[in-house]
């Protein structure tokens, strides 16, 4: 009778330590939350897929640096973990988590902890697993704030852990820890036991419909029980049921679990618990359930093509498509609005019929009056109570009238006095348009005339006419818009030509004779022309290749075999000439297709008298070629004083023809007066006079007669530079110019050889100037370097008669740098002044 009372004092006295103990627990703080399952990581673990294990692979993981306060480090704390071991220690911590000490047999230990359930947050997934390990070890041990030492087999399930170091008893030397604890089954070989588990873990199902996942349940040591099923954490409009609702002793198999959501289930994603009891055993799982919302019966419309464009008194069609969702099943009715005045819309079919799916062709029928512009049509769809549009964008162009247009080519025209030049007018008709279309020409400057050939293009009204104006010797010069105008059909339209009369050069005389051929091929006197074909056709006046004005005109070349031709005119010109002017129109059409290979050519020249040439002009190719008659002009003002020979010859390779065609020749001089002495530098070195020569080289070099720069004509010239090194070289010559000069040139003759390789840099330069009677700079005419060598001599000229009244320096300036040499040869300079 005394022990009953002492039993009972002494479990008073146990329960009164105990109360303030639960009474006064706190929870932990460090990593709490990976503890305790509240972290965002921890949807990472996949409670349904436990790993076997051991202690000795636990202690193996590498410990991370740093620990991640409120994260997991995979895959040590993202997997559930089953060790089997012996439990030695264990005792209740200041956190409330009970800590479990466990061993292998090698005699490896680490730590395992059971959270209080009161620490666990109710949304941790981990919280139903805790709360079963914290009951079954208390079903088995009452522990203490003492460690208490056993030796009881143990099968642990739970979440690796890397805990912060502290000196815990039974640490691994990672840190690691199963924590928290979801499971613990003691003596596992002979302790009766199940497992649960469910497939798919994860479920999606529509408002107003069901769908299953299979639990399934497996015994171990001999469990021999019942097993009986329920859910909890349903959405609200969703239940659960278990067919069978429990799984009949031994306790293993299959249950489905089937949701079913109403039409007004709530939407999104729930974790469901799944409960499972037997033999006073409990395990759970989870299923993460999502509820969609149900689809609404309904259809989308749409337009192709979305734009149009309709011409008055046409039609054009769209085709206006549906397409159904969500069980939609009724059929589609069609309407448009919008439409512009004088547009009709009609739907073929008229309606899409049920479910609704389908096309219809929209057709706009344009009166011929319509509405032109661009308007937006709507498209009304309805059926099934829903309405949708779509919109095309519909635009009504004018009908085509009957209409031509008239164009000229080249826009701009010059023609010297006494001669013609002409301009293609083009007609091209659209809407229908077929009449004959009449040409006319108004505006034009006195003692100018214009013809057209043909007078008027026939009908349809498409071609073109050949405009000629004629201007006498005394037409006005200037420049003047004449007006074409094409009338035909009652249609009557314009365009321009400005047209430029110019005076014949310098007001001088004409030097050449024939010029435009009109003497006929008999009598091409005074040209000279020569051939290598058999037969003679250079002087032409045939259709093929019309002339630029007159009936007559020189065609060189054009046989598509190898040919040579050319004309030659020999002239004097007067010594007292202040400009010459050679002119001439040249029209090259060729068979040719090359863009990059000059194979035929014609070479303009100036030769003396023995036929040696003193310069070449110009040389021409198939590459050229261009439509109509193209004026080119040349200065001969250094060949004043001489009698020299115009000549033009054209070299045709052997196949593929190039015609060359020129026509309408003048060499017009205008006398004047010279005034640079000297200007051939022909006084020679010892007396440069009027010139004045200076060089920063030694000795003073300049005024030169050596073959190795020879002059542009006679004996001497003036070489500046040439050294390779560092040297500026002078050349001027000051003169008058009359205030009453109409006209001052200066020209000169210009050879730049090099040794200079550099395609970009200017190293060595020539400054031409003209300068006050103090050396003051007035006008800097060019600036040539070594970038400008060229293989003979090129003559330039410039325009002096803003100078008029003055006394004036014409200065030269060489300057070469310090290695590879430019020579800047200058000869023939010339100043004529017109009065």
């Amino acid at each position: 009778m005394l022990r009953s009372p002492r039993r009972i004092l002494l479990v008073l006295i146990a329960v009164l330590l105990a109360l303030p103990l639960n009474l006064a627990a706190q929870c932990g703080v460090e990593r709490e939350s990976v503890k305790t399952g509240t972290d965002p990581d921890a949807g990472l673990v996949n409670l349904n897929s436990p790993t076997n294990t051991t202690i000795a692979n636990m202690r193996a993981f590498a410990m991370p640096n740093p620990i991640p306060p409120n994260n997991r480090v995979a895959p040590a704390e993202t997997t559930v973990w089953v060790i089997n071991a012996t439990l030695t220690l264990f005792k209740l911590e200041s956190d409330s988590d009970y800590h479990l000490v466990i061993q292998d047999a090698a005699g490896n230990t680490m730590i395992t902890e059971i959270p209080a359930p009161t620490c666990v947050g109710s949304t941790s997934p981990f919280l139903s697993g805790i709360t079963n390990a914290r009951q079954k070890f208390d079903a088995m041990f009452t522990a203490t704030t003492s460690f208490q030492t056993v030796n009881v087999p143990v099968q642990v399930t739970g979440v690796g852990m890397f805990d912060f170091a502290h000196g815990q008893t039974g640490a691994a030397p990672n840190q690691i820890e199963l924590h928290p604890v979801l499971d613990i089954i003691f003596n596992p070989s002979t302790t009766a036991n199940f497992s649960l588990a469910a497939s798919p873990t994860s479920l999606s199902v529509t408002q107003g419909q069901s769908g299953s996942t299979t639990i399934t349940t497996g015994v171990t040591g001999g469990f021999n029980s019942a097993v009986s099923l329920s859910a909890s954490g349903l959405p609200a409009g969703v239940t659960a049921s278990f067919t069978p609702s429990s799984i009949a002793a031994p306790g293993g198999g299959n249950s489905t679990l089937k949701f079913t959501a109403s039409s007004t289930a709530a939407t999104g994603t729930s974790s469901v618990t799944v409960t499972a009891t037997g033999g006073g055993v409990t395990h759970t799982t989870t299923v993460s359930l999502t509820i969609n919302a149900a689809a609404t019966p309904n259809f989308a419309v749409s337009a192709s093509p979305t734009s149009l464009s309709v011409t008055q008194g046409a039609s054009g069609s769209s085709t206006i498509s549906t397409t159904v969702s969500g069980g939609f099943n009724s059929a589609v009715s069609l309407s448009a609005s919008g439409l512009p005045a004088g547009v009709t819309a009609s739907f073929n079919p008229t309606s899409i019929a049920a479910p609704g799916s389908g096309s219809s062709t929209l057709t706009f029928t344009a009166s011929s009056t319509a509405t032109t512009g661009t308007s937006t049509v709507t498209i009304t769809a309805t059926g099934g109570g829903v309405t949708h549009t779509t919109t095309v964008s519909l635009t009504i162009t004018a009908a085509a009238t009957p209409n031509f247009t008239v164009s000229a080519s080249p826009t701009s025209l010059s023609v010297t006095q006494g001669a013609s030049g002409s301009s293609t007018i083009s007609t091209t008709v659209s809407g229908g348009f077929n009449s004959a279309v009449a040409l006319s020409a108004s505006g034009l400057p006195s003692g100018v005339t214009a013809s057209f050939n043909p007078t008027s293009i026939a009908a349809p009204g498409s071609g073109s006419s050949t405009l000629t104006f004629t201007a006498s010797s005394t037409a006005t010069t200037g420049t003047s818009t004449v007006t074409v105008t094409a009338t035909g059909g009652g249609v009557t339209h314009t365009t321009t030509v400005s047209l430029t009369i110019t005076a014949v050069t310098g007001g001088g005389t004409q030097l050449l004779g024939n010029p435009g051929f009109e003497n006929g091929s008999s009598s091409p006197s005074p040209w000279t022309v020569a051939t290598t074909q058999a037969t003679n056709r250079v002087i032409n006046n045939t259709s093929t290749e019309p002339p630029h004005s007159g009936l007559w005109d020189a065609w060189l070349d054009g046989h598509g075999s190898t040919t040579t031709d050319s004309i030659l005119q020999q002239v004097t010109i007067p010594a007292n000439t202040a400009a010459v002017t050679l002119s001439f129109w040249l029209h090259i059409d060729t068979a040719e297709t090359s863009t990059t290979t000059a194979f035929d050519t014609l070479s303009v020249q100036v030769r003396n008298t023995s036929g040696t040439v003193l310069s070449t002009l110009a040389t021409f190719s198939n590459l050229d070629h261009a439509t109509g008659f193209q004026q080119k002009t040349f200065d001969l003002t250094s060949f004043k004083g001489q009698t020299i020979q115009i000549f033009l010859q054209g070299s045709e390779d052997t196949t593929l023809q190039t015609s060359f065609v020129v026509d309408d020749f003048a060499l017009n001089v205008t006398a004047g007066t010279e005034l640079i002495g000297n200007g051939g530098f022909e006084n020679g070195s010892a007396n440069p006079a009027p010139w004045t020569v200076t060089s920063t080289h030694t000795p003073l070099d300049i005024i030169n007669n050596s073959s190795s720069e020879p002059p542009h004509t006679g004996t001497w010239d003036a070489w500046m530079d040439g050294f390779g090194a560092t040297t500026t070289d002078t050349v001027l010559q000051q003169v008058t110019i009359p205030s009453t000069a109409t006209a001052a040139t200066l020209s000169f003759w210009l050879h730049i050889d090099t040794a200079e390789t550099s395609t970009t840099t200017a190293f060595d330069t020539l400054t031409v100037q003209v300068r006050d009677s103090s050396g003051a700079v007035l006008s800097t005419l060019a600036t040539f370097s070594n970038l400008n060598h060229a293989t003979g001599y090129q003559q330039k000229s410039f325009d002096l008669t803003s100078f008029k009244g003055q006394t004036v320096q014409i200065f030269f300036q060489g300057k070469e740098d310090s290695t590879l040499q430019t020579s800047f040869v200058l000869d023939d300079v010339s100043l004529q002044v017109a009065q």
